[in-house]
């Protein structure tokens, strides 16, 4: 039976897995009652994860890192069960509380409103040439001395052909119109 993960040298047959991880859980997104929550718990955090749930962590070691085994299914299902019965604030909550890497799956809307979106300017305006005031995604990452900026919107085709060929190829305003006329700018 192959290995539902990667490895270098049968990168050319891996399989799509989606979000959860094939190697240790958890880590993947979750149904809870009203939304989605993502739920990433590796190494000593694992026993954090059962406590909230109410499993003993030490039958359930071996399932944090042997995913396709029966404990780490029953665990699986289990955890998945928990979530589905909570809503997303309750489940964010309770593993927050005891510092286990747990948060919302938010819409397009939830991210706009959020403030910790707006603070670090995730979506911005923008002029553009073509379709006027467009509202996108901001440039990421943001360093502190080169935090990046979008500088203008698409332009036209051949918009910078007078900079392109003329400036920095040295070609002449005679010499642009010809290739112009013969269509080939």
């Amino acid at each position: 039976m192959q290995a539902p993960w990667c490895t270098i040298s049968t990168a050319a047959s891996c399989e799509r897995t989606g979000n959860k991880s094939p190697t240790f859980q958890p880590y993947d997104t979750f149904r809870a009652r009203d939304g989605w929550v993502v739920l990433g718990a590796a190494g000593p955090i694992f026993g954090r994860v059962c406590t909230v749930i109410g499993l003993d962590a030490e039958k359930y070691l071996a399932a944090a890192m042997d995913v396709t085994s029966a404990e780490g299914l029953e665990f699986d299902n289990h955890l998945r069960g928990w979530i589905a019965a909570r809503s997303v604030q309750e489940v964010v909550r309770a593993f927050n509380t005891v510092r286990v890497p747990c948060c919302p799956v938010m819409s397009s809307q939830d991210m706009a409103d959020d403030p910790h979106y707006q603070a670090r300017e995730t979506h911005i305006e923008w002029d553009d040439l073509q379709v006027g005031r467009v509202k996108g995604t901001g440039v990421a990452p943001k360093f502190s001395l080169t935090p990046g900026k979008i500088w203008r919107g698409s332009v036209p085709v051949g918009h910078d052909n007078e900079l392109v060929y003329g400036k920095l190829l040295g070609l002449e305003n005679d010499e642009l119109a010809d290739l112009k006329r013969r269509q080939i700018i």
